[in-house]
């Protein structure tokens, strides 16, 4: 039995060599390249202005680079190429996070949100026609930074929340974050009832 495991062992922690990773970047179809990045996206949005100014596209190629280069180490029997690179696009920008300056950094919005049953909406198209653009624009990123904030804690409704501001339908929401239904429709119900309670 003991040596099973230690058999087994040695096949989880077979590191990725250079070779595997290069054939593995050029085999990402076209759906995986578009998750990959919709999930950059995402994390970029979580972490905002602790991402200090840089974009999705900055996350992605260091979770590339990083692996290439052996930092972020794929354990190829383990897990695949793809989900690894989940893992660590998650990482880096926990890490942007954690080592956020708060004077530094700029925040990036659009201009939709999430209204109380759950619906899709433009906050500026809500607000009288006669408020100048910039009044409009600032009034809907206020919102949208009173529900990001109240949500602040709880990661997985961000990354939801996230998705639906950057217009990504539900199904593609559930598949990039690893979540069921039940457990889609559930936290659509906390950011609900979130945006109920800070925005009326």
């Amino acid at each position: 039995m003991t040596k099973k495991r230690d058999q087994e062992a040695c096949v989880q922690e077979i590191v990725a060599s250079q070779e595997d990773i290069t054939k593995a970047i050029e085999s990402l179809s076209d759906a995986q390249l578009l998750k990959l990045r919709n999930f950059s996206k995402l994390r970029i949005r979580v972490v905002w202005r602790k991402a200090s100014g840089k974009s999705y596209e900055d996350l992605l190629s260091e979770a590339i680079l990083g692996t290439f280069e052996g930092e972020r180490k794929w354990f190829k029997e383990r897990v695949t190429f793809i989900s690894h690179l989940l893992g660590v696009i998650r990482s880096i920008s926990s890490h942007w996070a954690e080592k956020y300056d708060r004077n530094e950094g700029s925040v990036k919005w659009v201009n939709t949100s999430i209204d109380p049953d759950g619906r899709e909406i433009d906050p500026i198209a809500s607000v009288p026609s006669e408020t100048p653009n910039s009044e409009r624009a600032l009034g809907a990123k206020e919102q949208i930074e009173k529900v990001t904030e109240a949500l602040s804690k709880d990661n997985m409704a961000l990354e939801v929340l996230n998705g639906l501001l950057e217009e990504m339908k539900g199904p593609d929401i559930k598949e990039i974050l690893g979540l069921s239904q039940t457990e889609y429709e559930t936290i659509r119900k906390r950011i609900n009832r979130t945006a109920k309670k800070v925005l009326l």
